[in-house]
């Protein structure tokens, strides 16, 4: 649990070789920016939440080959901007939350390998 720092960039492989983790929690951060890869190498995650910080954009790449996540909480924070192929490789994602954000742009095929997604 990472709620309720400071936290304001997470780097690539921030959180490599965490095999059995399941549940990341960084709302409530500072979190401005993520780079590609950051979340690489998590083959247990099954929740990651994200919301109430101050993201601007989501890149390619971001969250890739993340087998078992379920859940993806990114709502209330600043995002103009997801990339093309932001979301690759996600077979279990059923709920995805973008709500409150300052959407203005959505990249080419962004939601196109999501086949479990349920709710958007």
């Amino acid at each position: 649990n990472l709620n309720n720092n400071n936290i304001s960039t997470i780097k690539q492989l921030a959180f490599i070789n965490l095999l059995n983790l399941q549940n990341l929690q960084l709302y409530n951060n500072k979190i401005t920016t993520i780079q590609q890869l950051a979340f690489v190498d998590l083959p247990s995650l099954r929740y990651l939440t994200l919301y109430d910080n101050k993201i601007q954009s989501i890149e390619s790449n971001t969250f890739v080959n993340m087998t078992y996540l379920y859940s993806l909480q990114l709502y209330n924070n600043k995002i103009t901007t997801i990339q093309q192929l932001a979301f690759v490789d996600l077979p279990s994602l059923r709920y995805l939350y973008l709500q409150n954000n300052e959407l203005t742009e959505i990249g080419e095929y962004t939601f196109v390998d999501l086949p479990s997604i349920y709710h958007l």
